[in-house]
């Protein structure tokens, strides 16, 4: 894209001298060249889609032990955090303990600042309270906060032939703040005008770097909810979650073209008629927007995990995800994020990880578009009697994390 834009500007400054120095029939002919120029640049410069942070946030990291698998985990309870992905492991996780606390660290090509999360959860038994905090920023600059509350616990009881069902609710809050500033190529366009103010010629002439504040905020108020059960089938255990379900937002929305005089020359007479001669460009504001979530945000996952006990010292679980991001949404195209696992749990102490997922790259806010990605990755871990520690790896982003439980 930058090679294409500096081709079109070094064109644009062969035209614009050339412009001062001819007239009549050859500089109709140059005018138009110079549209048909500009028209490309206007059309990729000024209307690049921007990245939706909000939805991107959903992918990054919060447990190493979870990304060893490629965030597929729905069904899989490993610990506390995982309930960011699915309300109901917050319980789920820990039935066997009272209390957990866990805490994470990452970086990823989105958020590549810093990534840091806490998260804890009490339970009595029949029910869980838990809460979390995520910190994300990135060099753009960008950072968000999130505060997470959840309520889990036994919602059925379990049967002769299935396990009890659990379900949780998490009450999110978002924060976030990008700040900095940013480019866009503008077009400058010459106005001649009567005496009425009736615009008699009007012509691109030239573009310009127009420089703007990046300092929206955005405040996000959302609800999710999940539900999971073991031995839904023999050796399967299965997973739902509806991610953004409910909320409320107050934001200020990317900024949007306006226009405005650049410049206005002195009257000038024509064939006794008074002329005017004005140029104008545009510039960048900014829009206030609040009410409930978009439809698009609404994202259910459905999750399985198989388990397989070769030996009392050697098991093996299988966990696998299908997301359907904006499926609530009439508007949105469909599209599906599948992601996929194996996790190997040796002498009850060991654990090796590996994941695959076909998820976005990027989700932009425009329209709601964004192109798959294969991303493989990979994490091992160590177990003691309380204290667990994580790590993973993939191509572009790594992370840690360590859980406490008494």
């Amino acid at each position: 894209m930058d090679k294409f834009n500096d081709f079109h500007q070094m064109n644009l400054v062969l035209i614009y001298f050339s412009l001062q120095l001819t007239s009549g029939t050859e500089k109709i002919m140059l005018k138009t060249s110079l549209f048909l120029f500009l028209l490309p640049l206007l059309t990729f410069g000024a209307v690049a889609p921007e990245i939706d942070y909000a939805l991107m946030s959903r992918y990054g990291f919060y447990s190493a032990a979870i990304k060893g698998t490629a965030d597929a985990g729905v069904a899989l309870p490993g610990d506390v955090v995982y309930g960011i992905r699915n309300p109901a492991l917050f319980f789920s996780s820990i039935t066997d303990r009272t209390t957990e606390i866990a805490c994470g660290y990452g970086r990823d090509p989105l958020f590549d600042g810093h990534i840091a999360d806490f998260a804890a959860a009490y339970t009595n038994g029949r029910g869980a309270l838990g809460g979390a905090y995520r910190y994300l920023s990135a060099h753009i600059p960008m950072r968000q906060h999130e505060t997470t509350l959840n309520l889990s616990g036994i919602l059925f009881e379990n049967t002769d032939v299935k396990g009890r069902v659990d379900f949780g609710v998490n009450f999110r809050y978002e924060w976030m703040n990008l700040s900095g500033t940013g480019h866009r190529t503008m077009p400058v366009e010459r106005y001649e005008v009567d005496r009425w103010g009736t615009t008699i010629y009007k012509t691109t002439i030239d573009s310009i770097q127009v420089q703007y504040s990046r300092e929206p905020t955005a405040r996000r108020f959302i609800m999710d909810i999940g539900f999971y059960q073991p031995d839904f089938l023999d050796n399967l255990d299965f997973g739902l979650s509806i991610l953004n379900i409910m909320g409320y937002r107050w934001e200020e929305r990317k900024p949007h073209i306006i226009t405005s005089d650049l410049s206005q020359y002195d009257s000038v007479t024509v064939t006794g008629d008074t002329i005017r001669v004005i140029y104008k460009t545009y510039s960048f504001v900014y829009e206030n927007a609040k009410g409930g979530l978009p439809g698009r945000y609404k994202t259910p996952v459905i999750g399985i995990v198989y388990r397989m006990e070769a030996s009392s010292a050697f098991r093996m679980y299988f966990p696998a995800d299908i997301e359907i991001p904006g499926l609530f949404d009439k508007k949105t195209k469909n599209r599906f994020v599948f992601r996929c696992g194996i996790c190997s749990e040796i002498n009850h102490m060991f654990l090796l990880r590996l994941g695959y997922a076909r998820e976005p790259e990027t989700i932009s806010e425009e329209n709601f578009g964004f192109k798959n990605r294969n991303r493989f990755s990979a994490g091992c871990g160590v177990l003691f009697t309380n204290i667990k520690f994580d790590f993973y790896i993939s191509e572009d982003a790594f992370g840690l994390s360590g859980n406490y439980r008494f």
